[in-house]
């Protein structure tokens, strides 16, 4: 799957936008080239169950809801691992690309995935992620549905899909805003930390990045906002679903200008 990415050209000085557009894999880098020909490259902080779970909204907008429960179920998934390395670098200060290494070869099956999220978030929150005591449980039939779907088939209605999807986003957001320290999450503070670790690994040097030929790309239009501070605690601090794909229809607006 591609994604277009757009970007501030930092070596303009008018304020020239460069572009480039890629696959997402599993690397972290991404190349952007600018109208006047400057080259960047860019570390991508940018969470990606966040932009997994932006397709999903533009899949069930687009009334692909097949396509929009696996997005979004992925990004769970993603989020679950993500969660995981978290808690590990936090408590016990190990670094992200050692955590990346070891548990992107073993994170190969959903009940393993599940089986260490559960250990993780019993760590932190003192409960499962299934308890009803806790704000946003996620119960496992929203797995239920999402086995009958993609294994035997078995179609779900579109309001059950649409229910499942906040049940995962709302459980998602909670977490990733509870877990946090002065207001920022843990969980975005990770994901920026690998930065330092990939300049290394890519061998760039401070002239590099004084001379701003690397940056770090930030996916600040997200319907997931990873970026923003949400108040999970208060009673409408969660947007609801339409407001998600409200924000989401903006976005699409906002970029389709942006791209003129």
């Amino acid at each position: 799957m591609d994604f277009n990415i757009r970007a501030n050209c930092e070596q303009c000085s008018q304020g020239t936008f460069m572009s480039a557009q890629g696959f997402l894999d599993n690397s972290d880098t991404i190349n952007l080239k600018c109208p006047n020909g400057h080259e960047t490259t860019a570390f991508n902080a940018a969470p990606r169950y966040a932009l997994y779970f932006d397709k999903g909204i533009s899949s069930f907008i687009d009334e692909n809801y097949y396509e929009a429960f696996g997005w979004i179920y992925t990004s769970l998934e993603i989020f679950r691992k993500e969660f995981v390395k978290t808690v590990l670098n936090i408590n016990h200060d190990i670094k992200p690309s050692i955590l990346d290494n070891t548990y992107d070869k073993v994170f190969k099956s959903s009940e393993r995935i599940y089986g260490a999220y559960s250990a993780a978030f019993l760590m932190i929150f003192g409960k499962n992620p299934e308890d009803k005591t806790f704000p946003y449980p996620l119960p496992q039939e929203v797995a239920s549905h999402r086995n009958k779907l993609f294994h035997a088939g078995e179609l779900q209605e579109v309001e059950s899909i649409k229910i499942d999807c906040y049940k995962i986003y709302s459980h998602m957001r909670y977490v990733y805003g509870k877990f946090s320290k002065s207001g920022i999450s843990h969980m975005q503070m990770y994901t920026s930390e690998g930065y330092s670790q990939w300049c290394a690994d890519n061998h760039f040097t401070d002239e590099d990045v004084m001379s701003r030929k690397v940056t770090i790309y930030n996916h600040s239009l997200s319907s997931f906002q990873p970026n923003v501070g949400i108040d999970v605690d208060s009673t409408d601090g969660l947007p609801s679903f339409e407001e998600l794909i409200e924000k989401e229809l903006s976005l699409r607006l906002h970029k389709h200008l942006f791209n003129q």
